[in-house]
Parts: C-alpha cells; structure tokens; sequence
C-alpha cells in the first residue's frame, strides 16, 4: 500500500508494531491488517470526526498529532487527550457501533490509517482468536479509561509564572 504522501506498507507495519494495543499481534495478522488500511492525510487544523457522528472507521496515527476534545454543557473546550504516532482511536466506537464520543482535530498535519467497518469485519473472520483479544483489550482501555503505554519522542515545555506582580 503506498498513498500519495509516500506511506507505504512498512511505515504502517512500524505504527502497528508500536501500538500498546495491536503491537502484541502476530505479524501474518499485522501484515494482513496493515494491507487492508486506507491511507488518509488531514491538514492541521481540520476535524477528523465531531462527537455524535456514526463510527464507520477506526485509525491509527502514522505522523501528526490529533487532539481530543468535546464541550461542556455551558459550551467550553474541555480538553482530553492528544494521540500521538502509534497510537490508535475509534475501537471502541466501531466495534460497539457507537456514536463517536468526542471532537477529534488534526493539530497538525497528520496522515492516518483507516479500519473500515467492513475490513474490520473480514479481520474478524480471517483471524478470529487474535482480532477478538486485541479488540477486547481495546474495549477494556476504553472502559478503564485507561491510555495507551507509547514511548514518546517530542520536546517537553514547562513555563513558570510568577503569582505576584513583582516577581522575577
């Protein structure tokens, strides 16, 4: 698979190996996977799906950052998470047949690799004991709120503020 951004199957085979999720999958499975994801790019900035729309997809970051969010009831930005490389969203959603339950918003430019529900569906069937452990395990993150363990490789920034005026 190689989509106009020059992401082929090997890079998608790397994110796959890194998740905390799917890495512990066999490789025949990984392969299999990686060969039915469809490779998307989304300009920073955009929105990758709105709480309340249909899951049809899940995916996986293979560059980029997203952020998730969703409003409050007074209307304000409640900030949750961001996904990084590796990292995968949407499991939950897809495999329950779920609205999604957050904004998710490229923070940058990002290319993502999309699980369809029907290639979902053809993993199922193909690998059904390992497809049902991975998922299940994804299910269980999602319902301990629990984030995915993923080594990460970005600078880290701390501000101090002073409290006083007079402060140095």
């Amino acid at each position: 698979m190689i989509d106009p951004q020059g992401i082929d199957t090997a890079r998608v085979m790397e994110v796959l190996r890194a998740s905390g999720v799917f890495g512990g999958l066999p490789d025949a499975v990984l392969l299999d996977l990686a060969n039915l994801l469809t490779v998307q790019f989304v300009p920073g900035g955009d929105i990758v799906y709105r709480e309340g729309d249909q899951a049809h997809t899940m995916f996986f970051v293979v560059s980029g950052r997203l952020r998730v969010s969703r409003r409050d009831r007074t209307g304000a930005l409640q900030l949750y998470n961001e996904i990084l490389p590796g990292e995968s969203v949407g499991e939950a959603g897809l495999i329950l047949q779920q609205p999604r339950a957050a904004d998710i918003t490229a923070l940058r430019d990002s290319t993502l690799a999309l699980l369809s529900r029907a290639d979902f569906d053809r993993l199922m069937t193909r690998h059904p004991l390992p497809m049902n452990r991975v998922f299940a395990q994804a299910i269980y993150n999602h319902l301990r709120h629990a984030s995915q363990v993923v080594q990460r490789r970005q600078a880290q920034i701390f501000v101090v503020v002073p409290l006083t005026a007079g402060a140095p």
